[in-house]
C-alpha cells in the first residue's frame, strides 16, 4: 500500500509539474511589440484664417520640428491718434506681408513673425492734408493649437511701427511716428 501511495503521489507531482510547465509555456516565445505611436501633426500646407479684426492667408513648411512660412493679411479698425493742435489721424485699413518661423510641439505651434505693412491714415479735426497710406514694419509672436486636422485656434501679439507720417495743420507740415500694440485671436483653416 505504501508503494501504491508513493506511486500516486509521484504521478500527481509529475502531472502537476507538466501542467504548470504547459501553463507557463504560453507566455514564452511571444515577441514584445510596442504599441504604435500616434501620428505627429504636420503644419505644412496652405491656410486661411479670420483673426479679429481682419483676415489672413499663407503657407507653412515643416521640416522636423521647425516650421517656416509666409502670410499676407488685411484688417480694418479705427484707431484715432491725437497729433496736437486739434488734429487727429484715424488709422483704418492695414495690410501687409510677413514671414513666420517657429517650433512645432505636435499640435502646438509657437512662432515669431516679422514683415512689412501699410496703413491708411485719414485726416480728422484741424488736419487739412489728404488721407494717405504709409508703410512700416511689423514684428510679433504667437501660438496656435490644432483643434482638428484642418482647424487651429491662435493667439498673437503684434507691434507695428509707422515713422514720419506727414500731415498739415493750419498750413504747417508736421511728421509724427506711431506704434501699434495689438493682441489678436482667431481661427485658421488648412487645406
Amino acid at each position: 500500500m505504501k508503494r501504491r501511495m508513493v506511486f500516486v503521489m509521484l504521478v500527481a507531482a509529475t502531472a502537476s509539474g507538466l501542467m504548470a510547465g504547459t501553463a507557463f509555456a504560453a507566455d514564452y516565445g511571444q515577441p514584445y511589440t510596442k504599441a504604435a505611436a500616434p501620428p505627429v501633426y504636420d503644419w505644412s500646407g496652405f491656410y486661411a484664417g479670420i483673426y479679429l479684426p481682419g483676415a489672413r492667408m499663407g503657407y507653412n513648411k515643416q521640416i522636423g520640428t521647425l516650421v517656416f512660412g509666409g502670410e499676407a493679411y488685411a484688417e480694418y479698425w479705427k484707431n484715432s491718434l491725437d497729433i496736437g493742435n486739434g488734429g487727429k489721424l484715424k488709422q483704418t485699413w492695414s495690410s501687409g506681408i510677413r514671414a513666420r518661423a517657429g517650433v512645432a510641439i505636435d499640435r502646438t505651434l509657437v512662432y515669431g513673425l516679422a514683415g512689412y505693412n501699410f496703413a491708411k491714415f485719414e485726416a480728422e479735426g484741424t488736419v487739412t492734408s489728404n488721407d494717405k497710406w504709409k508703410g512700416g514694419y511689423n514684428i510679433g509672436a504667437g501660438v496656435e493649437y490644432a483643434m482638428l486636422k484642418n482647424v487651429s485656434l491662435g493667439l498673437e501679439y503684434n507691434y507695428s511701427r509707422f515713422n514720419n507720417v506727414q500731415s498739415v495743420i493750419g498750413g504747417v507740415t508736421q511728421k509724427n511716428s506711431f506704434g501699434d500694440h495689438t493682441v489678436r485671436a482667431g481661427v485658421n483653416f488648412r487645406f
